[in-house]
């Protein structure tokens, strides 16, 4: 049987035998019940009902007195606790989050059962049951803090364990690949090869995920996770939907930003124009109350205007030598460069251009949810989202790229529950695609459009000189995650156990064609048309590929005592090897590799591996996981917290999506400057020279390499903190949390040009490309503290301060360059990559953020001093922090990543720069020599990656709103939020290659104070 077939047949017998999931998108909620003397009571019917749905779940007391619910929905409900010659105990308003584990004790007061001790209940702001980390985000939040574009990913600002850029979302070191983002506790990436929010090129905005129309609540839950929790490194945000109610409830909106409200961008002359307008709407209701109910929202995004464009372009002096030097060059510059238009050297290479280009985008999105009370203690729920982003801009002002945008999520979920026992079963669905299409791709060669190939040619890019280049392709991205979950809870004594497992298929796909590329060491060279290397595109035909997964876990929550409880589970995780499929048959695509790499000084490979199978399958990942909970004083006020934890995480698809191609084929090759010479290779060199070169060699080559020990990477977690409960509303929290990451990708290019000789270490098979094996590691440490305050008495907020360091090797991040948080040019030396150990991406030593929501007094009963004045709504999101890691580079032409030499370790930065503009210190490096013949750094520098830090940042985003009352269930909502509303001027990153004559000086900012107008009318 082969194992993925093996995978599949287990998986569909465990999903319907006796299974789990995933990731926890409800609450859980224990208790236990005495009398006044405090003896056990057993057999007390305990009923929770939620009070927009009506929903009833029935539990009972056991021989202990405890209950348990489990699997309830987020929402607030009414607690009863009754027992034939006691008080009815009622306790309404109790608010339950997703993933929330709450335990409190209940007393009962001797009298009749009819006799009623009704009192308002909220959930204990101090988690005296696990080790896990959590942090929520209620609806109040969403609905009142400043976010971008209506954005619930900005709500992650205010919290200073998580970063977040492009694609990724990060928190605990670990790069994006680390944190599995979820809605309704099912798969929702918006990238089919990373794990945020974003599609690839980041240009999904606004609804994006999940629109906030639809948001019921955000959780973060990180620390030590119980075995539940599955495919995570790091943590988890899911985001639960709202539900429809009893009552009818619905809402029509706009959003606006317009260029005349804006602050001019600081390195602009003007402002760009720019419209943006967001609408939309929800209804949500009963289809038969009490029974069944659905929720749908809808959101439009549109924006027209104009982007801000910095380039370095060649000089009018260079531009005209070029052209003149070959005129074939004169198609590729006309079309990317454009002229400088600021302040030159006459007889310099390299100009600054600054300006404006055409920038168009739209979205449409769609979601709608389903739930129905099959029976008092069982709950079908089925959701529903569509996305459709596309934007329409430019690269240098003259190069368009369209992308287009797909994203279709479903989820099916059933509880059921007994009176000691509850079961969830979840399917889950979520495809995602994106596609690049360059203006590039549609110029071809002028004098023979006949192409061998598809795309053999594209008219060549030419790279070096530190100019910024346009590289053209059409480039698809995409493919479908499916999940199928089970799991079982039940309460045996003072045991709370739960068991089950996942089966997921990890999709992806790509198609790609790209313009060659022809890179120049000099301008000596450029105008000799004496190229030091060339890429060429051979590109991939349309293909599928997924990783099959089998996980299971058992899990038991130990009440010791009232006043300690241990946490035990282990998971266990079988990760199959990719599948490849090609899309048409008439285009084969195959996953070649070989055995590793035997002798890595003169680049001698193993044996060919069989056919699309790089890798061998990966069936020994078990995840113990032990944590406690101890409380002190017995009364939830106080409790340290801690607990150990190894937690694994499939292998990235984005790690062997970029290897199919042609069988014996790359779909990349590159070619140095001594094979281009040999070959009398010259400009223009299209696709289809390269592949005619490549195929007369009749070598079989490869643009991948795997270790066929390539193992999922795994993250050993040890964490230690205190709660204390300040007031009933308020929480502190301080805590070390750190980790060591474990078998994680690493990445190094393979048989690439000696840096004196220019030649190749293996001559016998003259093609470099990608070396993936598990050899790195990562290390986390951190002290994080927390002071949250529940709304009362108008107000909330929550602060948090972290300090942190994460290190690793080429960005810590457990997944391919594609996902942003991975560098595939970290590595300079093949042999020496330990040195290269330096910050994770998105590491910052010290940051500082927070949020709060303020609403003014009522002002008395007199209605209109109440509508005008009375209730409005102060918020903000504030956030500081450190500077990001920067690299320093050095150009290395067709040849081994390169750095310089630092040689004033205590001058590197400038104290001045913020009235100079100049960060680094030129003087403190210097340029590693370059050999006249490879015309590359001899060695490699002494800089390490990422060894500098840029400056420091501070933002303060501002909310102001008020409702006004329409009617007696209508009303109307007005919010204006400023982002950077203090208009500060957040320094960029300096430029960080020491060839650039503006080497060490900032050019870039992080933006300028935008305004967002905002109506919203609710019934």
């Amino acid at each position: 049987m082969k194992p993925r077939t093996g995978i599949a047949i287990l998986g569909t017998f465990f999903m319907l035998a006796a299974a789990g999931m995933a990731q926890v998108t409800t609450a859980t909620f224990y208790g236990t019940v005495t009398d006044a003397s405090g003896a056990i009571l057993p057999g007390v019917t305990v009923t929770m009902v939620h009070q927009g749905t009506s929903a009833k779940i029935i539990k009972l007391s056991d021989e202990l007195g405890e209950f348990a619910f489990t699997f309830l929905p987020a929402g607030s409900y009414t607690l009863t606790i009754e027992l034939p010659g006691f008080k009815t105990h009622v306790s309404t308003d109790f608010s339950l989050g997703a993933a929330q584990n709450v335990r409190r004790a209940f007393v009962l007061e001797v009298g009749g059962v009819e006799e009623k001790v009704t009192v308002t209940g909220e959930a204990p702001l101090v988690n005296t049951v696990t080790a896990q980390q959590r942090q929520d985000y209620s609806k109040q939040q969403v609905n009142e803090l400043p976010l971008q574009n209506r954005d619930f990913t900005s709500l992650l600002n205010s919290s200073a364990s998580v970063t977040s850029s492009g694609t990724n979302i990060r928190m605990s070191g670990m790069g994006g690949a680390g944190t599995r983002v979820t809605v309704d506790g099912t798969e929702a990436t918006a990238f089919s090869e990373g794990t945020g929010t974003s599609q690839y090129g980041s240009f999904n905005k606004g609804a994006g995920l999940v629109s906030l129309e639809a948001v019921g609540e955000v959780q973060i839950n990180k620390g030590i996770l119980p075995a539940e929790y599955a495919a995570t490194l790091a943590g988890n945000i899911n985001v639960a939907t709202r539900s429809g109610t009893n009552e009818w409830h619905g809402s029509l909106f706009h959003n606006y930003q317009g260029s005349a409200l804006n602050a001019r961008e600081q390195t602009a002359t003007t402002k760009p124009q720019r419209v943006f307008n967001q609408f939309g709407g929800s209804i949500g209701g009963p289809i038969l109350k009490n029974k069944m109910f659905v929720f749908g929202a809808f959101e439009g995004y549109r924006e027209n205007g104009k982007q801000v464009q910095q380039a370095n372009v060649p000089t009018p002096r260079l531009r005209n030598a070029m052209i003149a030097a070959v005129p074939a060059y004169r198609l590729y510059v006309d079309a990317v460069f454009p002229f400088p238009n600021q302040p030159y050297d006459p007889q310099g290479v390299i100009g600054r251009f600054i300006g404006t280009a055409p920038s168009r985008l739209t979205d449409n999105h769609e979601i709608v949810r389903w739930d129905t009370i099959v029976s008092p203690n069982s709950t079908l729920t089925i959701g529903a989202s569509r996305d459709r982003p596309n934007q329409y801009q430019y690269e240098l002002t003259m190069n368009p790229i369209r992308r287009e945008g797909k994203q279709d999520r479903a989820n099916v979920s059933y509880v059921m529950g007994h009176a000691t026992w509850t079961s969830e079963t979840r399917v889950g669905y979520n495809y995602s695609s994106s596609n690049r299409i360059d203006g590039l791709v549609s110029m071809r060669d002028p004098l023979n459009p006949n192409e061998r190939l598809l795309g053999g040619r594209l008219i060549p890019a030419i790279l070096g000189l530190n100019l910024s280049n346009a590289t053209g392709e059409v480039y698809f991205i995409g493919g479908a995650t499916w999940t199928a979950e089970q799991k079982f809870s039940k309460i045996i004594g003072k045991h709370s156990l739960k068991f089950g497992s996942i089966y997921a298929s990890r999709g992806s796909g790509r198609e790609n064609i790209s313009n060659p590329q022809i890179t120049y060491a000099s301008e000596r060279d450029l105008l000799a048309n004496i190229p030091s290397g060339a890429r060429i595109g051979i590109g991939q035909t349309p293909f599928s590929v997924y990783l099959p997964e089998l996980g299971f876990f058992i899990q038991d929550d130990w009440r010791i005592s009232p006043k300690l409880t241990i946490n035990l589970g282990l998971r266990y995780d079988a990760y199959g090897n990719p599948v490849l499929k090609p899309k048409d048959k008439k285009f084969p695509v195959v996953l070649n590799s070989f055995a590793g790499i035997v002798d890595p000084y003169r680049f001698i490979y193993g044996p060919a591996r069989p056919v699309n199978k790089p890798v061998d399958p990966d069936y020994n990942n078990f995840g113990p996981r032990v944590g406690f909970a101890y409380n002190p004083d017995g009364k939830a006020k106080n409790v340290i917290r801690g607990g150990a934890g190894v937690m694994f995480a499939p292998r990235n698809n984005s790690v062997f999506a970029q290897g199919p191609g042609q069988p014996g084929l790359p779909n990349i090759y590159v070619f140095s400057g001594a094979e281009l010479v040999a070959a009398g290779a010259k400009y223009p060199y299209y696709n289809d020279d390269g592949y005619n070169l490549i195929q007369a060699q009749k070598i079989f080559s490869l643009g991948m390499i795997w270790n066929p020990k390539y193992v999922a990477p795994y993250v050993m977690s040890a964490y230690l903190g205190i709660q204390h409960e300040v007031t009933p509303s308020t929480v502190f929290e301080t805590a070390f949390l750190g980790n060591r990451g474990v078998k994680f990708p690493l990445l190094r290019w393979f048989n690439q040009v000696d840096r004196v000789t220019g030649l190749r270490p293996n001559l016998d098979l003259p093609f470099e490309g990608y070396y993936w094996d598990s050899s790195a590691t990562t290390l986390y440490s951190s002290w994080q503290n927390t002071l949250r305050k529940r709304f009362s008495r108008n107000f909330s907020f929550n602060l948090d301060y972290v300090w942190g360091k994460g290190l690793s090797y080429i960005g810590g991040n457990a997944a391919g360059w594609t996902t942003g948080d991975t560098s595939r040019t970290a590595i300079q030396d093949f042999n020496n990559w330990k040195i290269n150990r330096s910050p994770v991406t998105g590491d910052l030593t010290h940051v500082v953020a927070g949020d709060w929501v303020y609403q003014l007094p009522a002002l008395g009963n007199v209605p209109v001093l109440r509508q005008v004045l009375g209730e409005w709504q102060i918020s903000g999101i504030v956030r500081a922090s450190t500077g990001e890691s920067v690299d320093v580079t050095q150009l290395s032409p067709g040849g081994q990543t390169s750095r310089p030499d630092i040689i004033d370790f205590k001058n590197m930065y400038l104290d001045n720069y913020r009235t100079t503009g100049l960060y680094l210190n030129p003087a403190a490096f210097a340029a590693v020599p370059v050999s006249p013949v490879s015309k590359n750094p001899i060695r490699p520098g002494t800089s390490g990656f990422r060894a500098l830090r840029g400056p420091g940042q501070w933002n303060v985003d501002l909310g102001l709103g008020k409702n006004f009352i329409i009617h007696e269930n209508v009303r109307f909502a007005f919010r204006v939020d400023m982002f950077n509303a203090l208009n500060h001027t957040n320094l960029g990153n300096p430029i960080s290659s020491i060839d650039n004559r503006e080497f060490g000086k900032i050019t870039t900012t992080r933006g300028a104070r935008q305004v967002q107008f905002h109506g919203r009318l609710s019934f």
